[in-house]
């Protein structure tokens, strides 16, 4: 066993039920005291059996006795207002990267713990969907989830969320792979997705808030007497691929939806090309497109990044993505509401959170600045009103203006470049 629950004295104050994982970096339950403590970890000098723990002596710590609801000893005096140095420690942080506890004007930042820029980013994004405030707190995902959202919401000064992070890397171990004492850089869509599918197992609600129904045909092209085959899928995501003839988020969105396949042909009773057809077929309060920019080189195995120039509309019309009979609705609805025009209280959701207008509008925006998946840096971008928007560069916080928005198109090598674009139901 090399994960512990202990309890933490320091002077009068107990902090109980830390999660102690031996076989993590000694610098992971250093910033974990930290955050309760405000004694940053180079003054922490943490007592087991009169003896200060260290990174080398961590393997030993068993073997000495160390249980569940031990008791350790710190000493060391907090600070209240930033630690600038960790050069010291074990825990990985990105290039440059220091742990600075900021005080602003603006909502708080997300302190970087060690390559987490991709999880500050989804979570920034996740805290301004104000749905997700209100889930069931029935798991430790979503308990903890909801504490951090209230920490963001309360707080001046940034936080380290490092019971969050640990839980995370606890629960999806994929996001927890290091080489040597660093964690690895992880793909910020991918961490999105880990944690909407994961909430909407748990909570029905979440579900509704992101899933995209679809209907799929498939025609054969080889046997014209083929009957089509229709079928219907669900996602909490589209895709926009990206190649020469891409120039806009929708371009790309069709490009996905629209696809040359191989599968088996009863009728031929062999492999035969087939046209994949999605169009949606019910619509979500919210929409996420991940703008696929990495694609694998095999030649040389590495993972490149396509850099061209994809505009992305501020104001999203779906309705030429649509089933036939999705259109239909959408036209009733756009008609009801051009004859009731005067009232000003129609919804353009129902209460199962289904899009009714096949419009939306841009709230924010996960950016990658980097040429390559496994490393580069993640920022949210989120909209605070019609013509601002919040940049959260991890602990840093700042104002961007919709020209900074648009520069994320792409097209400049190594500059900051839309990743995942987040949609909600216009009103």
């Amino acid at each position: 066993m090399s994960v512990f629950l202990v309890s933490v004295k320091w002077g009068k104050e107990k902090y109980e039920n830390l999660r102690f994982d031996l076989s993590a970096p000694l610098s992971e339950f250093c910033l974990q005291i930290y955050s309760l403590t405000t004694v940053p970890p180079e003054r922490q000098k943490i007592m087991f059996k009169g003896k200060v723990i260290k990174e080398e002596s961590l393997s030993n710590l068993e073997k000495l006795g160390l249980k569940n609801g031990q008791i350790l000893l710190l000493m060391g005096t907090a600070e209240t207002q930033k630690i600038e140095n960790f050069e010291n420690l074990n825990e990985p942080f990105e290039q440059n990267q220091q742990i600075q506890i900021q005080t602003s004007i603006y909502p708080p930042g997300l302190c970087n713990l060690g390559n987490t820029c991709y999880l500050n980013s989804t979570l920034q994004c996740m805290n301004a969907i104000n749905e997700l405030h209100k889930i069931p707190t029935n798991t430790p995902l979503s308990q903890n989830l909801i504490d951090l959202f209230g920490e963001l919401n309360t707080n001046q000064s940034s936080i380290i969320p490092i019971t969050f992070v640990s839980l995370f890397r606890a629960q999806f171990p994929m996001f927890a792979q290091m080489q040597g004492n660093n964690y690895l850089q992880q793909d910020a869509e991918e961490c999105w997705s880990t944690l909407i599918t994961q909430l909407s197992n748990q909570t029905p609600v979440v579900k509704k808030l992101f899933a995209i129904e679809t209907s799929i045909t498939l025609q054969c092209n080889e046997e014209t007497q083929e009957s089509i085959q229709v079928m219907h899928d669900e996602s909490i995501k589209l895709l926009c691929h990206i190649t020469n003839s891409t120039n806009h988020l929708m371009d790309g969105i069709k490009q996905s939806m629209e696809q040359i396949v191989k599968k088996h042909s009863i009728t031929l009773n062999r492999e035969a090309s087939y046209k994949q057809t999605s169009r949606l077929s019910k619509l979500p309060r919210y929409i996420a497109i991940q703008l696929v920019r990495f694609t694998r080189k095999t030649d040389v195995n590495v993972t490149a990044k396509i850099l061209r120039q994809v505009t992305f509309p501020k104001n999203l019309d779906v309705f030429e993505i649509c089933s036939s009979e999705l259109q239909q609705k959408i036209t009733n609805y756009r008609n009801s509401q051009e004859e009731n025009s005067s009232n000003s209280d129609i919804t353009q959701t129902t209460e199962n959170y289904e899009n009714l207008s096949g419009q939306y509008e841009l709230v924010s925006v996960i950016s990658h600045q980097g040429r390559s998946a496994e490393g580069g840096h993640y920022i949210a971008w989120v909209r605070q009103s019609q013509d601002t928007w919040l940049k959260f560069d991890d602990a840093i916080v700042s104002l961007a203006s919709n020209d900074e928005i648009n520069r994320l198109q792409g097209g400049v090598a190594d500059s900051p470049m839309a990743y995942v674009c987040f949609y909600a139901t216009k009103h």
